[in-house]
């Protein structure tokens, strides 16, 4: 077998392009090993293709070519440790962060194939629930759907909050006066339903435990299914005791047909004992 290879076989070999080999001689990190006198060819040895192999490992690895070219410039076994241990911490975050991702993900299909199920859809029903935290942005002159959608990007922009989509779920706040005097549209804030989320506290409302009147439904009437959980709380005994939200599970983010938006209306109540 012959030791003196070309760069195209050099490349086939390894599975990589003749323009990252060149790439790689041009920057010094790995150069052909001989050049022939009479016509110049440039050839690789096959003794080289172990430093190759370490070279692509470490790519892959997600070590960056200037710490590549370092290592090789005067490398020693504490040295591959070193780089090594480096990068498992680095591959250990990132790891983390696909875990947190993948979560999340699998969060989102079970939430949407839930309610895709009509059985719950469309019911008035008390819900017992947990304190909530809830990042919100007030609207200073009240929120239609476009004092919503702005009020959503300077709430990113304050809070610096990446990965909203399928971090967080969307939602608004309907303080109580306006929902005692049916303006159900009237929106005082707009928010990120959160967990163990790293944020200020100056931005985070707390939604109090205790009793929910709630109702999901898909499509934008919201006056009708406003309208049909009020009468729910008062034909069962109940009044509004504070802030409502309105939780946005899918949206236009998700599916460009209005019948397939659901919404979540939760409204905090207390029993009439008298």
């Amino acid at each position: 077998m012959k030791n003196k290879i070309l760069i195209g076989e050099m490349a086939k070999l390894h599975n990589v392009s003749t323009q990252t080999l060149r790439y790689y001689d041009k920057i010094g990190l790995f150069k052909p090993q001989h050049i022939d006198e009479e016509n110049q060819y440039r050839y690789y040895d096959v003794e080289q293709f172990p430093m190759l192999d370490s070279i692509l490992f470490f790519k892959k690895l997600g070590v960056s070519l200037d710490e590549i070219k370092a290592y090789f410039h005067d490398r020693d076994l504490n040295k591959m440790v070193d780089l090594l241990k480096e990068h498992e911490k680095i591959l250990k975050k990132e790891i983390n962060i696909l875990n947190k991702h993948l979560k999340n993900v699998r969060e989102k299909i079970n939430i949407v194939e839930y309610y895709r199920d009509n059985n719950n859809l469309y019911i008035c029903s008390f819900r017992e629930m947990e304190s909530r935290k809830v990042v919100s942005y007030n609207l200073k002159n009240g929120g239609n759907s476009v004092n919503f959608e702005y009020g959503l990007k300077e709430l990113y922009k304050k809070v610096k909050y990446d990965n909203y989509i399928f971090n967080s779920r969307i939602c608004s706040i309907i303080s109580k006066e306006n929902i005692l005097n049916g303006n159900y549209k009237y929106l005082d804030a707009v928010g990120l339903l959160v967990e163990n989320a790293n944020i200020k506290e100056d931005y985070i409302k707390v939604l109090k435990k205790g009793i929910y009147a709630t109702i999901t439904y898909t499509g934008d009437d919201e006056k009708k299914y406003f309208n049909k959980l009020m009468r729910f709380i008062k034909d069962n005994n109940y009044s509004v005791s504070g802030d409502g939200v309105m939780i946005t599970i899918i949206d236009i983010t998700f599916s460009d047909y209005s019948d397939e938006y659901i919404k979540e209306m939760q409204i905090p109540v207390e029993f009439n004992n008298i």
